[in-house]
């Protein structure tokens, strides 16, 4: 802009949001680097999504289940198998 001004010569001044942000010191471009790898190792392996739906599809409102217990064997016990 300085030499086209010097030289009588008409310009547009660049709009800043066209303007590339700053370069970051090495320890930023290393982060991104780690983050850019992390996100590629956490993406390579599948996504599960679990969800209790109705009959009609919807989420469940209530999930009811029943959990069976069995007393730990006693060790004559085991020895009997």
């Amino acid at each position: 802009m300085a030499t086209a001004q010097m030289l009588g010569l008409p310009f547009f001044p660049i709009p800043d949001k066209w303007l590339s942000e700053p370069e970051g010191n090495e320890a930023d471009k290393r982060i991104r680097s780690l983050e850019h790898q992390l996100d590629k190792i956490l993406n390579a392996e599948p996504q599960f999504e679990i969800a209790c739906l109705g009959v009609d599809g919807r989420p469940a409102e209530e999930l009811t289940l029943e959990h069976c217990h069995f007393e730990t064997l006693q060790d004559e016990q085991l020895s009997r198998s």
